[in-house]
């Protein structure tokens, strides 16, 4: 479940996102209203907890947006107003549920548990698949009796594969599910978190293959075949454990129901002095941590109110010390409450209640307030030492990650060290074979993801495509054909016997790597969007019970009156529309679709009853992409959904990537930067973006060269990184977390490194190239992608004297 976090107290937020993490929630934490607004705006979440007192855009307000937009997320408000009017306001601005604060931390999960299953459909709190058992309330797994001890990521993959059992899961889909917007891990690391987890299982005594790959797709729970209708259920009643059996609860984060009902209440007259706790105060054993690193700035605000105090005694408190006083007692009371320090918690409410509720204090609240603070005096004296090793649980460690195994059948050792060199960059692991026979063993003792064969440098030419015929009948192998020469009719036998690609040599690592990657790895996002509009219900459940085993995202619409609405909230990738629909048909909504700028380029696939000339004319006509008959053939409508998705993934790529050198153009690495650039400020990170112009260039060897530059400029900076070309010869680099300082260093090391290959320098002796730089690092006067374009251009014209480098 994901969970979106808007709180701008740093020790209320770390803590409550540190103790939703552990309970395997994924979480995202935003600082302001409208960094909230922008998250919640951008990205889906299962819950949003939201703050009430918010800079630049407040709780409610917030809210109330949402909720005005169509958000129907579940909304829990965190206030530390205990009063009807401030409640009474936040329901009506659409909040579903409330927690004053200082709130205890097993009740605040109860209720996130509640609206997560009301927002959820009443999902069942405990699932069970054949022996495997999964209790979301104390996050317990088991196999038959047998317990898994689980990391937090595998823990979310198996629950989410559990409650959708018939879903297929891209790596892609996963990540987007289960990571954190600031988190931007590879798939890579849903391999090794899969594999690890497929290990765990095995040893509990699961099947090997319980959790499955399709390859092309991803992955998902196999159902058995003889038990075809198994479907992950609700267990009974008594199934779950009994009350008396749950982990106990901390006794700093569960106070007494009494202490807590008598200092929550509102102080309208002095009270007698309250004596502090004889109970010692105890930080929350999960957040002993972030106490740690956060105990100065909650130190300081204690040394704010006492202050206050002071200032009473003399006779001299001024407005401007009272609310301060008053600020920092309403933070202490979030702060020392999701620590666990509760005492502390609702003495602070008590001071900033006193302070707020009575202009003129006499002696009696002076005492009262020192009563007060002397729990503030038992806090600051707790001790400051990290925790023994033995008490901190171990962090969550990836582990190897489950490559793809490629074989390539090849003598070329040029040729197959240069591969070998690439793999680990692609994530996959390379075996080089040059001897056919033991091609032919390998390839049964492995079964690999994709074989590359050589088919021109074996003595018999016929055993390079009795090689490629083995693979294609091992599905799901991808069989890839390299050739010296480019004959159609060798292009036609690959693909008569099942090959998944043909490259001619000579050809670079990276053009083999991505013909690899689209063999074994899906072009189609598994969440694609799709909408079918059609005004019968059997066919809308019909289309949605073909197309969601894909992992496709599906909605459905009956009434076409709602049909632009619909579709500016769902966004689709894909439309079906059905010919025959009341007041507006199919093909008048197709038109509509393509008569408007922004959906132009969104694929239309119509459902038509009746296969005439005149309307597949009328059709294609209309701007629809394909079509299809009814009744409807499950395995056609599947292909031309899949077909049609893929060919846009196609298009999009082709639009954002520069064709000369393979990299992103300056439409597709603009919104990158932007994103680094956020992340970079969010985390208070240094980024730089460099200019690097490429002068020397002549129209017959320009794009070879440019080619080989921006190939040389991806391998040498880091994944991380953004490597792009915007004009004919300049390149944009994007370096997170690099100074302009070490930035221009390493483009000085980077260009006095590139060297033109061997091909290029023989037919091009007398190339020479010169690269001038420009670089400039964000600061305030550059907090956007175009003033640091502006700076480094500036940059770079100065320097236009002074060339870094020259092959």
């Amino acid at each position: 479940m994901k969970i979106l976090l808007v709180e701008d107290d740093e020790t209320i937020s770390r803590a409550l996102s540190s103790a939703l993490e552990s309970h395997r929630y994924l979480v995202d934490t935003a600082f302001d209203g409208e960094a909230g607004w922008d998250y919640a705006d951008t990205l889906d979440y299962d819950l949003i907890l939201l703050d009430v007192m918010l800079p630049k855009l407040d709780g409610i307000s917030l809210c109330r947006r949402l909720r005005d937009r169509g958000n129907t997320t579940p909304i829990l408000l965190l206030t530390a107003q205990d009063t009807s009017t401030s409640k009474i306001m936040g329901l009506d601005a659409g909040a579903d549920d409330y927690v004053v604060k200082p709130y205890d931390l097993d009740e605040l999960l109860a209720r996130i548990r509640a609206l997560l299953r009301r927002g959820s459909n009443a999902l069942p709190p405990v699932i069970e698949w054949r022996q495997l058992r999964l209790d979301p309330s104390t996050c317990e797994v088991t196999f038959g009796d047998r317990p898994l001890s689980l990391t937090r990521k595998e823990y979310s993959i198996l629950e989410l594969f559990m409650r959708n059992s018939r879903r297929i899961f891209s790596q892609s889909v996963i990540l987007d599910l289960l990571w954190s917007f600031e988190e931007s891990p590879g798939e890579n690391t849903v391999r090794a978190h899969v594999k690890s987890l497929r290990q765990k299982l095995k040893k509990a005594g699961a099947p090997t293959d319980l959790i499955e790959t399709v390859y092309g797709l991803g992955y998902r729970l196999r159902i058995p075949i003889d038990d075809a209708e198994a479907k992950p259920v609700a267990a009974s009643p008594s199934a779950a454990k009994p009350a008396s059996e749950a982990a106990p609860r901390s006794a700093a984060s569960d106070p007494p129901n009494s202490a807590r009902e008598e200092r929550a209440a509102p102080v309208s007259a002095p009270a007698s002095p309250v004596p502090a706790s004889a109970e010692v105060p105890r930080v929350n054993p999960e957040l002993v941590d972030i106490w740690l690193e956060t105990r100065s700035q909650i130190l300081t605000r204690m040394a704010a109110v006492r202050r206050a105090q002071e200032a009473l005694r003399s006779g001299s408190l001024s407005d401007e010390v009272r609310q301060l006083a008053i600020q920092n007692a309403h933070v202490l009371v979030g702060s020392l409450g999701i620590l666990g320090l509760m005492q502390g918690s609702l003495a602070a409410r008590d001071i900033e209640m006193l302070l707020k509720q009575k202009s003129t204090l006499d002696a009696a609240d002076v005492e009262n307030i020192a009563g007060w603070l002397r729990e503030f005096d038992r806090i600051v004296a707790l001790p400051t030492d990290a925790p023994a090793e033995s008490d901190v649980a171990a962090p969550e460690l990836d582990t190897l990650a489950d490559r793809p195994l490629v074989l390539v059948v090849d003598r070329d050792r040029e040729f197959t060290d240069a591969l070998a060199g690439e793999a680990a960059r692609w994530g996959m692991t390379l075996e080089v074979i040059d001897e056919l026979a033991i091609a032919r063993e390998r390839l049964e003792a492995l079964m690999p993801a994709a074989v590359v064969v050589d088919i021109c440098w074996l003595d018999d030419t016929e055993a390079g495509f009795d090689l490629l015929a083995t693979a294609a009948s091992h599905p799901p192998i991808a069989p890839i054909a390299l050739a010296d020469l480019d004959r159609l009719s060798d292009r036609v036998r690959v693909a008569r016997l099942g090959g998944k690609g043909f490259l001619q040599k000579p050809v670079t690592p990276q053009q083999v790597f991505e013909a690899i990657e689209r063999a074994i790895e899906p072009s189609v996002s598994s969440a694609s969007r799709v909408l079918v509009v059609d005004d019968d219900p059997a066919v809308l459940q019909s289309v949605r019970a073909l197309l969601e085993p894909w992992g496709m995202d599906v909605s459905l619409l009956t009434d076409p009156e709602q049909f632009w609405t619909t579709l500016s909230d769902i966004r689709p990738d894909l439309l079906v529309l059905d010919v025959d629909l009341p007041r507006f048909s199919g093909i008048e909504l197709c038109q509509v679709v393509q008569n408007d700028p922004q959906w132009s380029d969104l694929p239309v696939l119509m459902l038509a009853d009746r296969a005439d000339a005149e309307t597949i004319h009328q059709l294609f006509a209309a701007g629809a992409a394909d079509y299809a008959r009814k009744p409807i053939v499950s395995p056609e409508l599947v292909a031309r959904v899949l077909a049609r998705l893929e060919r846009s993934h196609l298009l999009r790529t082709v639009a954002e990537t520069d064709r000369a050198t393979g990299i992103p153009n300056r439409r597709r690495s603009t919104r990158e930067l932007n994103q680094l650039l956020t992340l970079a400020a969010r985390q208070k990170r240094p980024f730089s973006l460099a200019i690097a112009n490429v002068r020397g260039l002549d129209d017959d060897c320009g794009d070879r060269v440019l080619h080989q530059v921006g190939e040389h400029l991806r391998q040498v900076f880091r994944q991380e990184d953004i490597v792009a070309r915007w004009t004919k010869t300049a390149f944009v680099l994007g370096l997170y977390d690099m100074t302009e300082r070490n930035g221009i260093k390493r483009l000085y090391k980077a260009l006095d490194r590139f060297i033109l290959p061997r091909d290029l320098r023989a037919t091009e002796p007398q190339t020479v190239l010169s690269c001038t730089v420009g670089i400039a690092q964000y600061a305030q006067e550059r907090s956007d992608v175009r003033s640091l374009y502006r700076a480094a251009k500036a940059e770079m014209r100065q320097a236009a004297e002074r060339p870094l480098g020259s092959t």
